[in-house]
């Protein structure tokens, strides 16, 4: 993804499809559910079929589907309709590619004090919103993580916190790799 894409994707997010059924856009509430469910990179097929399943609803219905005594069956049942033949390394490969779009970031340099952050990511990212921002804790969950993430850097950018290089972290990474 190139820097010029950052903003757009907010606007109008590419659809993504694992495990045969189509994925919502990432909100805060879907990456805290994530998080928390230690998702972010699925290694089985019980972990990417919870993963889609996690992601295929609305966030707020995230707890009660998990806590459900029906949940294990739903994810059977839907294994098993998918057939022994389903491609699971492939669903892994567009889960990450999911993952990836919806936590791509600008690529900044912190001014002062060093950089880096103490805290998790996301915790980090939500506390930022809520309280620079004016997010509501109550209802930033319903946001869309990049563009809770493109928030923050922007409003970190004017208060002179980190300057935003015009690159993605990914476009950057790619060119680590290029000259190494």
């Amino acid at each position: 993804m190139i820097f010029e894409d950052l903003h757009s994707r907010t606007i109008l997010p590419l659809a993504f499809t694992v495990c045969g059924v189509e994925l919502l856009p990432m909100t805060v509430g879907h990456a805290r559910a994530i998080e928390a469910l230690g998702l972010w990179s699925p290694t089985t097929a019980t972990e990417v079929l919870l993963a889609a399943f996690v992601c295929s609803r609305g966030h707020r219905k995230i707890g009660l589907a998990i806590h459900s005594r029906w949940t294990r069956w739903r994810l059977r049942w839907w294994a098993w309709r998918l057939g022994r033949k389903w491609n699971y390394d492939a669903s892994i490969v567009h889960w990450q590619a999911f993952v990836d779009y919806h936590r791509e970031e600008p690529l900044v340099t912190f001014k002062g004090s060093g950089g880096g952050i103490g805290m998790p990511w996301l915790t980090h990212i939500r506390a930022a919103a809520c309280k620079g921002l004016g997010y509501d804790p109550m209802t930033i969950d319903d946001a869309p993580l990049a563009q809770v993430v493109l928030d923050c850097y922007a409003f970190a950018e004017t208060e002179g916190a980190v300057n935003v290089v015009p690159m993605s972290t990914s476009q950057a990474s790619k060119l680590r790799q290029r000259s190494a």
